[in-house]
């Protein structure tokens, strides 16, 4: 390895996070599966909007789209500057909008 190389200082700086170690799975899960959770409500809710009244939701598909867009780099900012309490709400709200994005893939028709 190279004498520049930063990979041990981060290990280091690493272990006293709360999701390195051995218990990763068990406290990544309730995280990862509050994201399946919401994603699976935006997709119910958008399939919802098709069914009920399929004229506004394009409209909506579009504008949920721009937001999913500026969401992500709002949020991966916030997470770079290590601000979880901001972070987690905007996640959360990510998860919503890329469920009800995903209910416009023809799979789910």
């Amino acid at each position: 390895m190279a004498n520049t190389s930063n990979f041990r200082q981060a290990m280091a700086q690493a272990q006293g996070q709360a999701l390195v170690g051995p218990n990763v799975i068990a406290n990544a899960l309730p995280f990862v599966g509050g994201g399946l959770v919401l994603t699976a409500v935006g997709s119910f809710g958008g399939l919802n909007v098709i069914s009920t009244n399929p004229g506004i939701f394009m409209t909506t598909f579009w504008v949920a789209l721009i937001a999913q867009l500026a969401l992500f780099f709002i949020a991966s900012r916030v997470l770079a500057n290590d601000n979880n309490q901001v972070a987690l709400p905007l996640l959360a709200t990510y998860s919503l909008i890329t469920g009800y994005t995903l209910s416009q893939h023809p799979v789910l028709k």
